[in-house]
């Protein structure tokens, strides 16, 4: 069967030339169909079919003569059950006339492939197009004329080799690959299907063969394609074979001949190109758009006389698709002398019959070829009623070849050997480019279209990179286009580089992708200039005038139609519940591409004509346009925009969110786009509005990076393939202009202070990534120029960009900074937080897991933990590498648990199951030394929609410390100056004590202070920033102090101008997203995909307000606190969104789209009237809300989902669903409902109506969308879903049906706090009832079978219900605290009313009271709800709680193990229409105690046989014992009964409702009885038993009807707080204590011999008969203390303690002028018991002996009243001593001392107890601020020296004073290596000289120079020791010599003289470079190192 046709191959290869025979005229009918749908949808169809006979005259046997006649086409919209390749009813179409020339063509061959056409110059570019499209389908190379080699490692097929080949061969979709497969066609093949070989007799003697073509559209020589969009983030490479899960195409040939491969007759030849995408980029279900050109014989006749010649001939060089010129009118006569600008088939009939019949390949440059397309440019061709001028054509530009002769008159000529075509046709050969950066001249016809340089070769392939995986982890600033996968130099994944990238991630070695877009083989469209619009590719707009852009039609003046629209829009946009129906949003993108195709005049004659300024009310179409030109990212927009800036028609905050948009949506940011957005960024315009100022600086440098240093976003992103590099790579403009400009303003900011330039110019250098800012942030990384901590962070957070582009070099870099010890853990934790972002290797991983168990700083291991943990639990093939090497690391880290309020970084990724959704997000922060609080904090969140991947939310804050910030912006405010007329008392000043005696202490914070020469703190200003990612754009906000101090007449101008009402009128479009990607398909019409999301926000109104005392009074420095303010609002918010998603193709001669498609609508639209009254003297609140607009309906909420089909005039400026040939697509009928919800409850009337052709919907469809999702993707993705349907969903307020007019919300507060400070609020009242609690807490008797007593439900029925009732509150605090002994009691009373004809209540209230001295706690509840209109009747609920928690001890493990801590509770619960005994009744009692298993368990547990062994020696407050103690009393048994009596039977379906949910999540625990159960009516029992470790418990309920058991059921850490109680501590406290481990409020105990400081260190310690400083507040320096200090009544804080016998302590207490003693009660330890009810402890209060007593609270108040301290005993005899002014509270017990402070002393404290900034390693820290290493001598440094210290303290403070104590100074190190300085370059100046900036400008040294430099070991002999240097400096090679010599301070380490030292020596000699930069720095020395070396 085969050996005729390898004959026939053999033959064939020998001779074969082309598919016709002379003499002869050969007729084939040509069929043509392109449809578009959502096929996996539904069967509608919309699209074109075309018919045309093609007739063939060979005229010899390389050249045939051909024309095509007769060609018409048909619009098709139908229904297609059978599929798209169905036949279509004749009743669908309706055939036209296609006008396309009829003209005859010539096609010539080369070995029997098509070489090269000759066609009539008066063709327009679509008739070419098409032309192209048919002669592709006899593009045959049955002998592999262009064959190429199989990859290495890849197998061909198992088939003869002459039968399966691959080709580079072109056709109209570009010249690509295509596989052959050469099989005969049996006989009976065509009896079946006749098509294939109409005319089999013509076989002859040879057989007929089936020939199949698949096209590789992943490796092609020349790609046509345009895109925009495909983000950095995203591994895809446009328009090939595949993009992700989102996007597939292929292209299938079937091609019959008869005879012969020598002599043989193409019977049929069909080509089908599909391209099948996800609409939405996620979806499921499918979209195609699928072409098929059919060319099949009808007739053979023998021809007579000569052909007919080609009238006015041009040579059209190849079968691809060529661009066009889309402005012919623009066209200049040097065009035609432009061979860049000129087609590559330009020359004329007679140049190209002068031509050698071997032409160059196409890969080679025609640019010497000379063409008379100027003449051409006027010439047009008629038409049947109409006339038109052709276009010319553009072909992507060659770069110019080496070597070759240009000739003017006629074509060069080319060996067939040409170097060129190895290339094309090889093994995928690398072909190095060469071109250089092309200009734009101001008419863009004088551009050249060389491509730019890339400096590392690539292969002509362009397919998609595959670059090494770094950690996709977003920035909190990153741009929605960057890639953090790799380096630059990432290597193409279907080629064999050339060159291999380097570790150090150089600019100049990069190859990626990118490299593609200028291939030696591309050629492209004139890159676009600054006034003329770009002349793209493919588009609509671009080509859908007959191949025209739109505005050259006669039906459009652009100027005219824009201002139309946005006059339209603008009006629109006023009446918001009309958005979605109008398709406004549609109007506004249809603006944004009609800006895109207008040059600069007819913009700047736009905004002339519609320009206005900004009014407070009102349509104003100048919004519209301003932010049309935003979004459009054209050349003219900007220059428009610069205009528009510089003529200050925008200015500010509208200026800079402009400059921002355009900024970020840029279409094509060429060189000279960069360079006139810089000029404008730098511009005295700009620079002197400093928040336009920061924008700008800082949008460009974005803009820079992406199009400029990152090749994979600038390839990626911006449509290369269309216009080439829009820049060139490693431009000198980023190194040599833009780095040094903001350089040397960094560098003048520093030395001004000026905090926000600073700020802005780190981040702006770190937003361009490129290696070069190393150079620049040296001198401040490592110490030699002076910059605070703050500011140095954030260069370290600014490198995160850098971390993207250049992984490798940021990699060292951040891991050299992480490494220095001696470096703020600020600064560490920011460098880990990016260096997580490399996805750094599992070695480095692992030595960072592995140093968390010794690193000094909790801070950083808390970051390091965290990371890689999280990182070891990514989702999701991206990430699986970086997973992998964290899972490698994470069992080396250290096992200690640290709270959350230390540095964390959270990485988190998630896929949806089932569809093409995940995100990756970044929670992080470095906490602070000085608050719980963090002082940085990020969060980004990075998109992942069917593998396009996009940054969607940024937010970081970063502070040089947050609590600094809270105090320097409440030092702007100041207190009113008014009587304690409310509820409460008002706070002021510096206090002293109510009792009139001040204390003769001698002893106060600031005399002890002097005494200890103790070291002021230092404070640094205040600095901050916050960036934000918002509306497209991300926008970077600084603060300092100077900000702070103008925080007063700010707001003193805003009081003011609210005073009178402020309007305002915001109003902002934009796009969230777009991508476009378009290239040609088989039948030559364009397909385009393109999905956007134009948005509106808008917010507009206006606001009143007034406050009293007015806040814009008084003194210009501080504001006052308003103690009411009362405002009024008119504002209406609006949130609009359209996705629209097209699947379509473009007919450019007809200017009609087809289009498939999805568009999805989301709108809030919120207009209401508010008022606000604010009363903070009395603690009560409330708005009052109503309808905007009184008789107008609101569509409030609006969601629709509608797929469809449409044919689209591009012609017609409207938006497609307003178009009569829309048509939506409905799968089934759709579920429909209407209703009105509200109006009863409320009388507020909301009509919801939805419809919806969901096939379910129930609770199964929302479960199984819950199961695909977390809730993260949920927030994310709300409205995604797996299929595609229509949805409409509309919620409108309905004024006529509403009966209210308005709602007023109102929260008041109250308690009896100041009831609590009289006199008699304090003593015992009740005592009866206190007595007998008492007794049982002291008795030490079990009080098991006691219970907490009833608590009946009527002390929660009010005597009124009337809303917000103060006698309602003053009856509850009295009820609560009803029976409890020095009670304290709040109150919150909530209320809604709803005002209209019947005013409809809702209320709440609830009150809780509790007191520290009495075991019990009551809580009250009552709800009330009026009568409303759906029901007469009333509504309450009354619920009263009583709880008896007993004090258990705190401070002694075997006291609290011996403790009962068994609780109570009980309540009552009423509800009904009343309260009363009519209503329905529920009755809870419930016990909670520890079991026996659970005490056995915490005493036998390794931690309390640790404490105990403690306690042997007197030590019982170090960390053991404190963490065993507190978790002794857990309680882990509770029995719950429950009896109800009158329940309706829907509250009991309820309630089972519930049960069968908790029985369906607890399906696996779950054990139940439903037979034989007897038991009591009306009663439920649960209990509750855990496990002895709290991990899991058993439930048990009984119910009347049923029994169910679940079995251990796990309990998460997190929860396991919540559930399981504690007697002393309520949830709140058990929740904080767990999460930030027991740091909430942390505690510094002091007993026997030992103290454990605030940070958990413990030392031992003997204090003998003389003061030392347990804590005190660290004092201010002068300079840096404010007025407003003498508020902080923290910094008047010292507790002093001392021996008062060889056991017991004294602890003395000063609280500013007043002081407290707290002394042993004298009576013996053994002889203290429960019974006798002594306190261990006496209180004095300025030398005067006050009570102590555990009946009641004894207490003292300031000169204002104000609580001063208070003070009682617990049942074991510890005395609780609190002051909460100050924030702190002492446990004592005559022995021991246990000192608790708030969050407000952190990190500003000193003493015995350390300096509680969350390090221990600080803790040792002396009065003189620095740090001793002996416990002994530290303990001494605090005593205090007065007459009254005795013992041996004061000798051991002497000694002190001479230790070694070392300063906690920072000593930043060399970070930054001399090779990740100059990465990318090959001779740079020294690090001396780059600190000093000293930019010479010129280029680098040639590459000859680029060996001379090394680095090596420095060694210097001093004495007796050897110093070598930690890092290897700079020096010339042999042969080199030194360009010049600067000074360097080295670090060396030295070592003394021996054989290890002359070891080192002898290696260094040899070339090795030993590392010593872990050792210690010995000395600084200044050495000479070359500037530069060069050859000699």
């Amino acid at each position: 069967m085969w050996s005729p046709l390898i004959v026939f191959l053999v033959v064939g290869l020998a001779t074969a030339e082309n598919a016709w025979k002379p003499g002869y005229e050969y007729k084939y009918q040509i069929k043509g169909r392109t449809l578009a749908a959502l096929h996996q949808v539904a069967d509608k169809y919309v699209g074109v079919v075309s018919r045309a006979t093609l007739t063939l005259q060979p005229q010899s046997s390389n050249a045939v003569l051909a024309r095509i006649s007769d060609a018409q086409f048909s619009p098709v919209q139908a229904s297609l059950p059978g599929g798209w390749a169905s036949r279509i009813p004749e009743k669908e179409l309706n055939y036209k006339s296609l006008p396309l020339s009829s003209k005859p063509f010539q096609i010539k061959f080369k070995n029997g492939v098509v070489d090269e056409l000759v066609v009539s110059k008066d063709l327009s570019n679509p008739e070419v197009n098409l032309i192209k499209s048919v002669v592709s389908q006899l593009q045959v190379d049955t002998h592999g004329e262009n064959e190429i080699k199989w990859h290495r490692g890849s197998q061909a097929p198992k088939r003869p080799s002459e039968s399966v080949f691959r080709a580079m061969e072109d056709t109209v979709t570009g010249k690509c690959e295509v596989m052959y497969d050469i099989s005969p066609l049996p006989m009976y093949a065509t009896q079946v299907n006749p098509e294939l070989a109409p005319m089999p007799e013509l076989r002859g003697d040879g057989i007929l063969m089936d020939i199949a073509k698949t096209k590789n559209f992943s490796n092609c020589d020349k790609r046509v394609a345009y895109h925009y969009g495909i983000t950095g983030l995203t591994d895809w490479e446009p328009a090939d074979n595949e993009m992700g899960h989102f996007f597939s195409r292929s292209g299938v040939s079937r091609i019959v001949i008869s005879g012969s491969l020598k002599e043989y007759t193409i019977q049929s030849s069909v080509t089908v190109n599909k391209v099948i995408l996800s609409p939405a980029l996620y979806n499921a279900q499918k979209g195609m758009v699928v072409s098929r050109m059919n060319v099949t014989l009808i007739s053979r006749r023998s021809s007579s006389g000569s052909p007919p010649s080609v009238p006015n001939p041009q040579r059209v060089k190849d079968l691809v698709y060529d661009y066009n010129d889309p402005f012919p009118s623009e066209r200049s006569s040097s065009s035609a002398k432009s061979p860049a600008k000129g087609n590559k088939s330009s020359e004329s009939e007679s140049q190209s019959s002068s031509s050698s019949e071997n032409d160059s390949s196409d890969s080679q440059s025609n640019s010497q070829e000379s063409g008379s397309s100027s003449s051409d440019s006027s010439e047009s061709v008629e038409r049947p009623g109409h006339k038109r001028q052709i276009p010319k054509r553009f072909r992507r530009s060659a770069p110019q070849q080496k070597n070759k002769n240009a000739s003017s008159g006629s074509s060069s000529s080319s060996s067939e050997n040409d170097s060129s075509d190895s290339v094309s046709n090889g093994e995928d050969s690398s072909s190095s480019e060469s071109s250089s950066e092309s200009q734009n001249s101001s008419n863009d016809s004088s551009s050249s279209n060389s491509s730019e340089s890339n400096s590392s070769s690539s292969s002509s392939s362009s397919s998609s990179s595959s670059c090494s995986s770094g950690s996709s982890s977003s920035d909190s600033e990153s741009s929605s286009s960057e890639s953090n996968d790799s380096d630059s130099n990432c290597s193409d994944s279907s080629s064999s580089s050339s060159s291999s990238s380097s570790e150090s991630g150089s600019v100049s070695s990069a190859s990626s992708s990118s490299s593609s877009s200028s291939s030696s083989s591309e050629e492209h469209n004139p890159k676009p200039g600054m006034n003329k619009a770009p002349k793209i590719p493919l588009l609509p707009y671009f080509i859908g005038y007959e191949g025209n852009a739109i505005p050259t039609s006669k039906d459009i003046e652009p100027v005219s139609a824009v201002k139309k629209l946005c006059s339209q829009i603008a009006s629109e946009l006023q009446h918001p519940s009309t958005i979605p129906q109008k398709s406004t949003l549609s109007k506004f993108a249809i603006v944004v591409r009609l800006v895109r195709t207008m040059n600069a005049e007819q913009l700047q004659k736009a905004v002339s004509q519609i320009y206005a300024p900004i009014k407070s009310s009102g349509e104003n179409p100048w919004t519209v346009l301003r932010d049309a030109l935003a979004a459009a990212g054209t050349g003219p927009c900007l220059t428009t925009i610069k205009d528009l800036i510089k003529s200050r028609k925008i200015a500010t905050e509208e200026a800079a969110e402009i400059f921002a948009t355009l900024a970020a949506s840029a279409r094509t940011p060429t060189a000279e786009f960069l360079k006139a957005l810089f000029a404008l960024a730098t511009s005295p315009e700009v620079t002197k509005q400093p928040l336009l100022n920061s924008t700008a600086i800082l949008s460009f440098a974005n803009l820079a990076r992406k199009a400029q240093v990152n090749n994979v976003t600038a390839h990626n992103l911006y449509p290369v393939h269309a216009f080439g590099r829009l820049s060139p790579i490693n431009p000198k403009a980023v190194a040599e202009e833009y780095i040094p400009y903001m350089a040397k303003h960094l560098r003048a900011a520093v030395k001004d202070g000026d905090s926000h330039k600073i700020q802005v110019y780190i981040r702006a250098l770190g937003n361009l990534g490129h290696p070069k800012i190393l150079s620049v942030f040296e001198p401040y990384l490592e110490g030699k120029e002076p910059m605070s901590t703050f500011q140095r962070t954030l260069m370290v957070t600014s490198l995160n960009k850098l971390a993207k582009v250049f992984p490798q070099v940021a990699r060292r870099v951040l891991f050299n900074v992480y490494q220095n010890l001696g470096e703020s853990h600020e600064v560490r934790c920011a460098a880990v937080l990016v260096l997580m972002r490399t996805a750094p290797p599992a070695f480095m991983l692992q030595r960072m897991a592995e140093f968390t168990n010794r690193d000094p700083s909790l801070q950083v291991t808390a970051v390091v933990k965290s990371a890689i943990q999280s990182a070891a639990a990514l989702q999701g093939p991206h990430h699986h590498e970086f997973k992998m090497n964290a899972k490698a690391a994470a069992n080396l880290l250290n096992p200690k648990p640290l709270g959350i309020h230390y540095s964390r970084q959270y990485l988190q990724s998630y896929m949806v199951k089932e569809m093409g959704l995940a995100y990756r997000r970044e929670l992080s922060w470095i906490g602070s030394s000085d608050g719980l609080l963090p002082s940085s904090a990020f969060i980004s969140t990075r998109y992942n929609v069917g593998g396009w991947k996009s940054q969607n939310m940024a937010l970081a804050m970063m502070t040089s410390s947050f609590n600094d910030l809270v105090d320097a912006v409440s030092d702007q405010f100041e207190d009113s100056d008014s009587s304690n007329s409310g509820k409460h008392g008002s706070k002021s000043g510096k206090k002293s004590s109510g009792s009139g005696s001040g204390s003769h202490s001698p002893f106060t914070t600031e005399k002890i202070a002097e005494m200890l020469n103790i070291e002021p703190s230092d404070d640094e200003q205040v600095e901050g920033n916050l960036l934000v990612r918002y509306m497209g754009t991300s926008r970077f906000f600084t603060f300092d102090n100077t900000t702070i101090e103008n925080l007063p007449a700010l707001l003193k101008s805003a009081a003011s101008a609210l005073r009178s009402g402020h309007k305002f009128n915001y109003n902002k479009l934009y796009n969230q997203f777009a991508l476009t990607l378009a290239f040609p398909t088989e039948t030559g019409l364009p397909f385009v995909y393109s999905i956007k999301k134009p948005t509106y926000i808008s917010l507009r109104g206006e606001v009143q307000a007034k406050s009293h005392p007015d806040m814009a009074s008084g003194s210009r420095d501080s504001i006052r606190v308003p103690e009411t303010i009362n405002s009024t609002a008119s504002l209406q918010f609006v949130y609009s969104t359209r996705m629209t998603a097209k699947i379509s193709f473009v007919a450019p001669l007809t200017h009609t789209r087809y289009i498939a498609g999805v568009q999805k609508n989301i709108q809030v639209n919120v207009p209401i009237k508010a008022t606000f009254d604010l009363d903070a003297e009395n603690s009560e609140a409330s708005v009052t809300l109503q309808p905007l607009y009184n008789n107008r309906e609101a569509q409030i909420f609006h969601y629709s989902t509608i797929p469809y089909t449409a044919k689209h005039n591009i012609l017609d400026l409207t938006p497609v669903s307003q178009g009569s040939n829309f048509k939506p697509i409905h799968v089934r009928e759709p579920m429909q409902m209407e209703t009105t919800v509200g109006k009863d409850s409320t009388g507020f009337a909301f009509r919801v109506k939805y419809a919806t052709e969901q096939k379910y919907l129930d609770y199964q469809y929302l479960y199984e969308k819950a199961q695909r999702h977390d809730a993260m993707s949920l927030i994310l993705y709300p409205w995604a879903e797996r299929t595609i349907k229509y949805n409409n969903i509309n919620v409108v307020f309905d004024p006529q049906r509403s009966n209210t007019k308005s709602v007023t919300f109102t929260a008041s507060y109250d308690d009896n706090s100041d009831d609590s400070q009289s006199s008699h609020s304090w003593s015992d009242s009740d005592e009866s009832d206190s007595a007998s609690n008492e007794s049982r807490a002291h008795s030490g008797k079990s009080n098991s079978g006691k219970s907490a007593g009833s608590s009946s439900s009527s002390m929660a029925n009010p005597s009124t219900s009337k809303p917000v009732s103060e006698k309602r509150q003053q009856e509850f605090l009295r009820r609560a605290s009803s029976g409890i002994k020095n009670a304290s009691a709040s109150v919150l009373d909530l209320a809604v009313e709803f005002n209209g004809n019947k005013n409809i209540a809702y209320v709440a209230t609830a009150a809780y009271a509790s007191s520290e001295v009495d075991e019990t706690s009551r809580a009250l509840f009552y709800f009330y709800k009026s009568p409303t209109y759906g029901n007469s009747k009333p509504y309450e609920v009354c619920a009263a709680a009583k709880g008896v928690y007993p004090n258990v001890p705190l401070m002694n493990i075997a006291k609290a193990l011996r403790a009962n801590p068994t609780s109570y509770a009980s309540s009552e619960i009423s509800f009904g229409e009343k309260c009363g005994s009519g209503a329905a009744q529920i009755s809870i009692s419930a016990k909670g105690e520890q079991s026996q298993e659970r005490k056995e368990y915490i005493r036998r547990s390794p931690m309390a046989q640790k404490c105990m062994s403690l306690m042997q020696s007197g030590s019982y407050l170090q960390p053991a014992c404190r963490n065993i103690t507190a978790r002794a009393n857990f309680l882990d048994s509770y029995s719950v009964n429950i009896q109800y009596e009158k329940l309706p039977a829907a509250f009991k379906n309820f309630t089972y409702k519930a049960y069968s949910v908790a029985r369906y999540l607890g399906y696996p625990y779950l054990d139940e009885n439903t037979i034989n159960v007897h038991n009591k009516e009306g009663k439920i029992t649960v209990d509750i038993d855990f496990e002895p470790d709290l991990k899991a418990a058993n439930v048990s309920l009984t119910a009347p009807s049923f029994e169910a058991d679940f079995d251990l059921v796990r309990v998460g850490q997190w929860a396991r707080p919540l559930a399981v109680q504690h007697p002393s501590w309520n949830a709140a406290d058990r929740f904080l204590t767990y999460a930030l481990h027991a740091q909430w409020t942390a505690s510094c105990g002091l007993d026997r011999d030992s103290v454990s400081t605030f940070d958990n260190k413990t030392y031992p310690i003997h204090l003998g008969k003389c003061w030392h400083v347990m804590m005190t507040s660290q004092p201010e320096d002068d300079d840096s203390s404010s007025s407003s200090s003498n508020d902080d009544l923290t910094a008047e804080v010292t507790v002093l303690v001392r021996d008062a016998s060889s056991h017991e302590k004294e602890v003395k207490v000063i609280l500013g002028d007043d002081v407290f003693d707290l002394k042993p009660s004298g009576s013996s330890s053994s002889k203290k018991s429960s019974e006798s009810g002594d306190a261990d402890g006496v209180v004095y209060f300025n030398q005067k002996q006050r009570s102590v007593s555990y009946r009641k609270i004894n207490n003292v108040t300031d000169s204002d009243g104000e609580m001063l301290a208070f003070w009682y005993a617990l049942p074991s005899g510890a005395v609780i001593f609190e002051a909460p002014q100050h924030e702190i509270a002492i446990m004592y017990n005559g022995e021991a001392a246990w000192l608790e402070a708030g969050s407000t002393y952190r990190g500003d404290v000193l003493g015995l107890c350390g300096t509680y900034d969350s390090e221990p390693a600080t803790d040792f820290t002396s009065p003189k601020s620095c740090i001793l290493e002996q416990p002994k001598m530290f303990a001494a440094s605090w005593a205090v020296p007065d007459q009254t210290c005795q013992g041996e303290a004061k000798e051991w403070q002497r000694r002190a004073a001479s230790a070694p104590c070392f300063n906690q100074t920072f000593t930043p190190h060399d970070v930054i290596t001399e090779e990740d300085a100059n990465s990318g370059y090959s001779s740079r100046s020294s690090k001396s000289s780059r600190s000093s900036n000293s930019q010479s400008g010129k280029s680098s040294s040639s590459s000859s120079n680029s060996g001379c430099t090394q680095h090596r070991t420095k060694i210097i002999e001093q004495g007796s020791q050897t110093c070598f240097s930690m890092r290897p400096q700079p020096t010339c090679a042999n042969n080199c010599r030194a360009t010049g010599k600067v000074e360097k301070s080295v670090d060396f380490h030295c070592v003394a003289n021996s054989s290890a030292s002359r070891h080192f020596v002898e290696m260094v000699k040899k070339g090795a470079n030993p590392d010593f930069s872990r050792k210690e720095v010995s000395k600084t020395i200044k050495i000479s190192v070359p500037q530069g070396c060069t050859s000699n």
